[in-house]
């Protein structure tokens, strides 16, 4: 198991640009006030059992979702903001996501998106706020309740997919994979 710690402490006007792709088996990296920005890409992806653990982060302004775990990736987020990115937390295949006390503001794409054709594993509890459009199935949708400490606005309108564009662009590559 390969573990990394990142402690940086926030002070005022400066920012840390991180962008993390955790895709070695059974990875595990720990951020803690940092802030992930201005990618091209996602702000921070989950592969392969790879856990990314976030705690007080900002995550915003990426042309891709914040957060994208898949293949039992895992992210926990705890007293995180994520806001204005090409989506939030973004579920597919086993990819799973532990999120307390975190702010999700999403108006581009959906905030939270589970893939509804597979065993994606949310969880959302403690103070958790959502404000954006939620794309998944019953079960999952059950999950965000005020009773599991869950805050939902649901938008007016839903929000389209990204179109094939920017980060969406699709580039064929044999070596990489594309959702």
């Amino acid at each position: 198991m390969f573990t990394r710690t990142i402690d940086q402490p926030r002070t005022s006007g400066e920012f840390i640009l991180i962008f993390v792709r955790a895709m070695l088996l059974k990875a595990c990296f720990v951020y803690r006030d940092c802030v992930v920005e201005n990618n091209m890409h996602e702000g921070a992806v989950a592969m392969n059992q790879a856990v990314v653990t976030m705690t007080s982060c900002h995550v915003r302004d990426n042309k891709a979702p914040g957060f994208e775990a898949t293949h039992e990736g895992t992210f926990i987020l705890d007293r995180c903001h994520v806001h204005e990115n090409v989506g939030g937390i973004w579920l597919w295949e086993n990819g799973r996501c532990d999120v307390r006390g975190t702010v999700i503001i999403e108006h581009k794409a959906p905030a939270i998106l589970c893939d509804p054709g597979a065993n994606t594993q949310p969880k959302f509890s403690r103070g958790t706020i959502i404000h954006g459009f939620v794309m998944a199935n019953d079960a999952d949708l059950d999950k965000l309740t005020p009773e599991r400490g869950v805050a939902w606005q649901k938008p007016e309108a839903a929000p389209s997919l990204p179109g094939e564009d920017g980060a969406f662009k699709f580039e064929y590559n044999m070596f990489t994979r594309k959702q």
